[in-house]
């Protein structure tokens, strides 16, 4: 049932009043899987030259997902802006808050309290808080928030605490830490991490800081974004400033010095950023992404310990053999795939962690592949194994189209 009164004077700026009553309203149709029922008291008023309209929510409530909730509060829309007055959302023990609005040098400040997620989804668990300022306005743009949780579950990501620490790194430069203890990645169990978001603006000091088991990896941002006023197109732009990665046994890649980077949802973009390895090693690469489907990336390794694989691998074998080479790949718009490799692999030995026998011992090898107009001509891996026998692996791939369907021959 709705029922309600309309005024509306169409002289000069055209000034109109509302006032709305729904009950049962069912929105089922707009979301099948999800049924639902509105219930609705407020009050409106505004103009049309210029364009103004402010509502009072005085009831507002219902189910969605399967979940009561009440709301209440207001909103206003002016000069092209909405404003959030005081507008709460309640469902169960959970507590939304929003005030302000987000291009307003005020900002908007939020306030969410969510105290079981399983209610939303099997997916979610846990309880969830976060309070802040958030503001877009190009002058004074600001992010200012503290999160905290605990036990929480989304999807295949298992938390089992979050907090805030502030920072305060010297006048008008300040931000905050926030850290992540007890996680669970795809199965693979990480202490911590902590990601610092810091700087005079939004976004000019970005920190991430990981410890997993006997890896530890730091990296950090600093730059920019390009146009508050649009922060998401205008995109960020600085220099990938640190990243450092290391296992207790020495083995890790550090970047040498900073590299320019630059991120828009059209493009990606790193010019040369050079990494030193353990056992002297070096790996120098540079890589642009335009969208949809333009890409360049080209490395350059020497002595890199293929064993830098076990820190993203889950596997107890251990590796010492080295590889040198390069790495091409190349597709423009209009034009095939082009690009090649070829990686000369060092003698060594596969062991198990932990165990001094020998699993396999390598001699020298050498892999590559060559594509020209989007056909794998020739690729190829020979790898010996002194005393036992050899790999020689000759193939290609006359049509990339159909990717990891594409027929392999040789």
């Amino acid at each position: 049932e709705i029922s309600g009164n309309v005024s509306w004077n169409w002289t000069q700026s055209q000034p109109f009043e509302l006032e709305l009553s729904a009950s049962a309203v069912e929105f089922t149709p707009l979301v099948p899987q999800d049924p639902g029922k509105l219930n609705t008291r407020l009050t409106a008023s505004g103009a049309l030259q210029p364009f103004l309209l402010r509502a009072d929510l005085q009831r507002l409530d219902g189910i969605i997902l399967d979940h009561p909730f009440e709301a209440s509060g207001g909103f206003h829309v002016e000069q092209d802006q909405v404003f959030a007055d005081r507008l709460v959302l309640e469902s169960g023990d959970s507590r939304l808050s929003l005030d302000g609005s987000l291009y307003q040098e005020d900002g908007v400040s939020f306030s969410a309290q969510i105290e079981s997620m399983e209610q939303f989804s099997d997916e979610l668990a846990g309880a969830l808080s976060a309070q802040g300022v958030l503001s877009l306005h190009p002058d004074s743009p600001r992010i200012s928030a503290t999160l905290s949780g605990r036990q929480i579950k989304l999807g295949p990501v298992e938390i089992g605490m979050i907090e805030t620490r502030e920072l305060a790194q010297g006048a008008g430069d300040a931000g905050s830490e926030f850290i992540f203890t007890g996680l669970v990645l795809n199965d693979r169990p990480v202490e911590s991490l902590a990601l610092r978001l810091a700087g005079r603006t939004p976004l000019e000091d970005i920190g991430l800081a990981v410890l997993a088991e006997d890896m530890e990896l730091n990296l950090a941002l600093k730059g920019s974004i390009n146009d508050w006023g649009d922060p998401l197109n205008s995109g960020w732009k600085g220099a990938l400033s640190e990243f450092q990665v290391s296992r207790e046994d020495g083995l890790g890649l550090s970047l040498n010095r900073a590299a320019n980077l630059e991120w828009s949802p059209s493009r990606t973009e790193l010019e040369q950023a050079c990494f030193s390895g353990a056992r002297g090693g070096s790996l120098c690469l540079e890589s642009s992404l335009i969208s949809p489907d333009e890409i360049d990336f080209h490395a350059e390794m020497e002595r890199i310990p293929l064993a830098l694989l076990e820190l993203t691998l889950q596997s107890d074998a251990r590796f010492s053999q080295v590889l040198s080479g390069t790495v091409d790949w190349s597709r423009k718009s209009g034009i095939a795939v082009r690009g090649g490799a070829r990686i000369n692999i060092a003698p060594g030995t596969v062991k198990f962690e932990g165990d001094d026998d020998v699993l396999a011992e390598t001699g020298p090898g050498v892999f590559g592949f060559e594509l020209v107009d989007g056909q794998l001509r020739q690729g190829g891996l020979d790898l010996n194994f002194p005393g036992s026998g050899d790999i020689d692996l000759e193939f290609s791939v006359p049509d990339l189209s159909l990717g990891t369907e594409s027929p392999l021959q040789g």
